[in-house]
């Protein structure tokens, strides 16, 4: 288990530790409030996984050397709502938010990320990460965030649709998270350079 904090001028990232998880082994103590950081096989992982390098290596040509290449390993990102060897996730897939047990995910590898916080600060995140069981996904976004990393436009579209990462975001706000971007842009990359999740 690895432990890391950092706290800079423009945001602010809590305390945490976290656990890699190779194809075929599973986490057994997640707890609610966690935060999962996937890679999947296949090609849409892969070009979330192209974009996010190419929009990572603009950033460090830009002067941002923390934008690094090793944290693009992952495309997902997700929150547990229910702990335990049973645990259960909350994630925004194309359908909507939606529910599903850790035990038979399947993904290349997965990281689970614990936040050090108060257990209201957690139960806050897991309320807010079953809200967005209600929601449908962020389509818009997705094309927002492609034309910014394409051509270095600058486009924020707020609606009541979310993608995964800005899902796992927003509950994680609960916890003490405070983003350098807006919610609505952060990438699956975005939280491993937060929490320092290396795979």
């Amino acid at each position: 288990m690895k432990t890391y904090t950092k706290e800079r001028q423009n945001y602010h990232v809590p305390e945490s530790s976290y656990v890699v998880y190779p194809k075929g082994q599973h986490c057994e103590n997640a707890e609610p409030g966690d935060i999962i950081l996937v890679k999947h096989k296949g090609k849409m992982p892969s070009i979330i996984r192209f974009g996010q390098r190419l929009y990572y290596w603009r950033k460090r040509f830009m002067g941002h050397k923390e934008f690094k290449k090793i944290y693009c390993e992952f495309n997902h990102a997700a929150v547990v709502v229910e702990g335990g060897i049973n645990a259960t996730i909350v994630e925004m897939e194309a359908k909507g938010g939606h529910k599903t047990n850790l035990v038979n995910y399947q993904a290349e590898k997965y990281a689970i990320i614990k936040l050090q916080a108060s257990i209201s600060q957690k139960q806050s995140a897991v309320n807010f990460a079953n809200y967005c069981l209600n929601i449908e996904y962020g389509f818009l976004e997705i094309l927002a965030i492609s034309m910014n990393i394409l051509i270095g436009l600058s486009i924020l579209i707020v609606s009541r649709s979310l993608i995964c990462s800005a899902a796992t975001s927003l509950s994680a706000r609960c916890m003490g998270l405070i983003p350098d971007v807006p919610d609505v842009t952060i990438l699956p990359a975005d939280h491993a350079r937060y929490f320092n999740v290396i795979g």
